[in-house]
């Protein structure tokens, strides 16, 4: 994803502080725009709506997550688990404002499909006697499993440390791809 100038990441920050009391679709560019300090017009010359300013910001936090391009040699290791986590931590905010009351519903969801792709296309190749499907379910299990307890952990981040998440994630992904046997 190419780099947001500095006007469209002020129009982002200033959504996302927004987001926090109010839903996106009570977001007016005329209030955004004032918030921000900068004209309609500098809002226009980047984004089409309110809407358009959501979409990039989704998108922008997915693009920085590990990917099935980013997992290396075919296998998921704990260093890929981490730094999804690590990515999740570092972008704190902005994820609990997209995952929060004010965000979009899909969003959530769209994680969840992302992540499932991340491990099908390991899972899928992993010399099973499961079937296809039970393979799919388990990779099902693994992204919706790992976005929940991410959302958890955002919203109450003061419970249990970062380690802690980390080592629960890494145990209960285990216990799912060691669920496939060997083939």
């Amino acid at each position: 994803m190419a780099r947001m100038s500095a006007v469209e990441t002020l129009i982002c920050d200033t959504l996302i502080e927004m987001m926090e009391t109010q839903p996106v679709d009570r977001i007016k560019v005329t209030v955004l725009v004032k918030i921000a300090g900068i004209s309609r017009s500098a809002f226009y010359v980047y984004f089409d709506s309110v809407y358009a300013v959501l979409q990039l910001l989704e998108d922008t936090f997915i693009s920085g997550l590990p990917d099935e391009d980013d997992i290396s040699s075919g296998r998921i290791t704990e260093s890929d688990i981490y730094d999804g986590f690590k990515y999740v931590r570092d972008n704190l905010k902005m994820y609990r404002t997209l995952c929060g009351p004010y965000g979009d519903s899909t969003f959530q969801a769209r994680l969840a499909n992302r992540t499932k792709r991340v491990f099908e296309k390991y899972i899928l190749s992993h010399p099973s006697q499961k079937t296809l499907a039970e393979k799919s379910m388990i990779a099902e299990c693994i992204a919706a499993s790992q976005w929940a307890v991410c959302k958890w952990w955002a919203f109450n981040e003061g419970e249990v440390s970062t380690a802690e998440v980390h080592r629960f994630l890494r145990s209960r992904t285990k216990i799912l791809i060691d669920s496939l046997g060997s083939g």
